[in-house]
């Protein structure tokens, strides 16, 4: 049976602003086959094109590139948005909720 991938994708109108539509892939997410399923064909399209990397951006990249770039045999790359990164840690020591020190 062949799973129907846009089925599994949720349009919202109007969010985050009006005139905008956002597609919520979580019922896609929550489907173990529509995601193995997923995966799988985004991976052997990866894979034709024999990549170093697979770059997946912020949220929906991070989830899904990671998985395509195992099942297609190469690295994977967050990417992020501008001013988005983690901050510089700090040189000073930090306490962990253990309760352990950790230095930065």
């Amino acid at each position: 049976m062949a799973v129907q991938l846009q089925a599994k994708i949720r349009d919202v109108p109007d969010f985050p602003t009006p005139g905008v539509g956002f597609k919520d892939v979580s019922p896609l997410l929550a489907d173990p086959d529509a995601l193995a399923h997923a995966i799988d064909q985004l991976a052997d399209w990866s894979r034709a094109k024999r990549p170093d990397v697979v770059v997946g951006a912020e949220a929906r990249g991070f989830i899904l590139g990671a998985a395509i770039a195992r099942a297609a045999g190469c690295g994977f790359v967050p990417a992020r948005r501008p001013g988005s990164s983690r901050p510089r840690r700090s040189a000073r020591p930090t306490r962990w909720s253990t309760g352990r020190t950790r230095s930065s």
